[in-house]
């Protein structure tokens, strides 16, 4: 039976909370913070509400002070006037969530339902897997052949001076293999300056790319230097390169010809000694047949080509990508994400990913931000994907075949059967377990059960 502390200076509300919850948990009462201290030395919780104020003390230093001894117990704040400092504070000093009073029996049982041992299961090595102590940033995950590939061409191609051409669909990654390409190179000491492109207006590319003089035109003020002198020595990279308009691309070529440039407004020239590395999402070739690029320049960027595999060709690098970014993510924001279930594996793998690494990157994001304990577990994760996940053709193809008339309830009633069968198979036949992987309480479960007949 899960054990519950209510903190709460109210004795009314002490008596009245624990016994709508004993039937369920072993509830425990302190009106102050010494002896809530005290239980909690004692005693193993699994649960925490505490109420904000509590006598002369605050309910926040309270918080804190658990926190420093009894970092992985979930907290529910209660407070009575629920302003945005004091909810914002609460979740920044590791509060899970926060209820508003009066409570009522139920809103209590759905917040231990929601939290409560969601780090004591991690130590259960067949329900959660321990993430890596530490991780580097500069990491690129390479666990598919695929991308192994892509690795071999970046050691051959770096010690180059070559040109080199990325291509790859958005988010695959394309600046962080040019990246690579520098850190290898024997330029690595020097500059790494990346231009996208389409990010910049057209009438101030040339600018961006080359510098101006002081009064070359409405605006120049005075003299400024362009990227590729300031990336003299080093490397230049060049996102979305298709997107360069055509105006553009003569001047490039001549630095690529004859390693010069020439400021806007400026007669001379300057001498640069640059590595070019571009980057496109789009069939350069097919921009070459369209007239919108130049076929000269196209080569001369184009001495070595990469091509970066979507996401959905390389799942082996899925899983691994997933503990990398999340472990990287959880701690830019100071949270020591230490466990994760494994059966979230399964769903992180069946996600198209159609945004690539990109996507994934950001989801991870996501799960760090709204993971309150060391474990991310499987409803935490099925929240953020939101519909994204188990709507595939596949499925949808499945019900629209097999389930005919009243197509709806029916679809839904074979899913939400599949589910529950899934969850229990799962939890080993442990249905509070099963309930809680399926973000519902136990009794909800049973009445579920009891209605499909299982």
């Amino acid at each position: 039976m899960l054990k519950v502390l209510l903190i709460d200076d109210d004795e009314s509300i002490c008596y009245s909370i624990k016994r709508s919850l004993s039937k369920s948990y072993e509830v425990f009462t302190a009106l102050d913070s010494s002896k809530a201290y005290a239980i909690l030395k004692d005693i193993e919780i699994d649960f925490i509400f505490l109420d904000y104020q509590l006598n002369d003390e605050n309910g926040l230093d309270v918080l804190k002070t658990i926190r420093s001894t009894n970092e992985n117990v979930p907290v529910t704040l209660l407070t009575a006037h629920g302003t945005s400092e004091i909810l914002i504070d609460a979740i920044r000093y590791g509060a899970v969530d926060f209820l508003s009073k009066p409570v009522d029996a139920c809103k209590l049982t759905g917040a231990i339902e929601k939290y409560a041992g969601c780090f004591s299961l991690s130590h259960d090595p067949e329900y959660f897997e321990r993430l890596p102590e530490t991780l580097n940033s500069e990491l690129v995950i390479a666990e598919s052949a695929a991308m192994k590939e892509v690795l071999k061409k970046v050691a051959v191609i770096s010690s180059t001076r070559s040109p080199v051409l990325i291509t790859g669909e958005s988010g695959t990654g394309k600046d962080v293999v040019a990246k690579l390409i520098h850190r290898y190179s024997p330029r690595k000491d020097k500059p790494f300056i990346s231009i996208n492109s389409a990010a910049i207006p057209e009438h101030l590319l040339e600018s961006e790319f080359f510098g101006h003089i002081k009064g070359s035109f409405t605006g120049a003020v005075a003299n400024k230097q362009g990227k590729f002198q300031a990336a003299d020595g080093g490397t230049i990279f060049l996102d979305e390169i298709g997107d360069m308009p055509i105006s553009l691309q003569g001047k490039l070529l001549h630095v690529l010809q004859d390693g010069v440039i020439q400021r806007i407004g400026d007669n001379s020239f300057q001498k640069v000694d640059i590595r070019i590395i571009s980057a496109t999402n789009r069939s350069m070739k097919q921009i070459v047949k369209d007239g919108l690029f130049r076929e000269d320049l196209f080569y001369r960027i184009n001495a070595f080509e990469i091509s970066i595999p979507p996401l959905r060709l390389r799942k082996d690098d899925i899983w691994p990508l997933c503990i990398h970014y999340l472990k990287l993510q959880a701690a830019e924001i100071n949270k020591d994400i230490t466990f994760i279930e494994k059966s979230v594996r399964e769903v992180f793998e069946k996600q198209k990913w159609p945004g690539n690494v990109r996507e994934l990157k950001n989801t991870m994001a996501k799960l760090a931000v709204n993971t309150n304990s060391k474990a991310l577990r499987a409803d935490t994760v099925m929240e953020a994907l939101g519909s994204s996940y188990g709507t595939s053709d596949e499925l949808l193809d499945y019900f629209m075949k097999y389930n005919g008339e009243n197509l709806l309830q029916k679809s839904v009633d074979e899913l939400e059967s599949n589910l529950i069968n899934r969850c229990i198979a799962d939890s080993a036949g442990n249905h509070t377990l099963a309930a809680k992987k399926l973000g519902i309480s136990r009794a909800t479960l049973y009445d579920k059960i009891k209605k499909l007949n299982r």
